[in-house]
């Protein structure tokens, strides 16, 4: 398999890459759809748990799996894995943003904070459920998710 690719290194790029491609086709792309403002928000979180729990990929989410096998090496597998993650903090980010640019009018609350907690408790729910076959640690994270709306969005 590796001679397709030139080097196991390559193979895994590869892999990333493909990921990568499930990901924005699974999560990104139905979310986008959705008008702006908090649904989009709240359709994003649940098109990522809807990801993770039905397994697209055994582990669950392909990313929390390969982050902490290369998180802590050095070279280009994990500078991917580091930049996918940026971008997909920063997407969230910016639908936080422009959610309350679209329903509560400008806002001075940090978007990133926001962001970085949806994406905690998505991904807590993910390994909870991965290592505990517990699949209530969606319903959990759901039920987390519409609270964190409901107090930034009124929703």
């Amino acid at each position: 398999m590796f001679a397709l690719f030139g080097s196991k290194e390559e193979l895994q790029l590869a892999t990333v890459e493909a990921a990568r491609q499930i990901f924005v086709d699974r999560v990104v792309a139905p979310a986008l759809r959705t008008a702006q403002g908090a649904g989009r928000v709240q359709a994003l979180c649940e098109a990522w748990l809807e990801y993770s729990s039905t397994r697209v990929f055994s582990g669950g989410c392909f990313f929390a799996s390969a982050n902490a096998e290369f998180g802590a090496r050095p070279g280009r597998i994990r500078e991917e894995l580091a930049a996918a993650q940026t971008q997909w903090f920063a997407l969230v980010s910016s639908v936080v943003e422009r959610a309350w640019s679209t329903d509560a009018g400008e806002r001075a609350a940090d978007a990133e904070q926001v962001a970085f907690e949806l994406i905690s408790i998505m991904e807590t729910a993910n390994a909870w459920s991965v290592l505990h076959d517990d699949p209530v640690a969606y319903e959990r994270a759901h039920r987390a998710v519409i609270r964190i709306l409901a107090a930034e969005f009124g929703a």
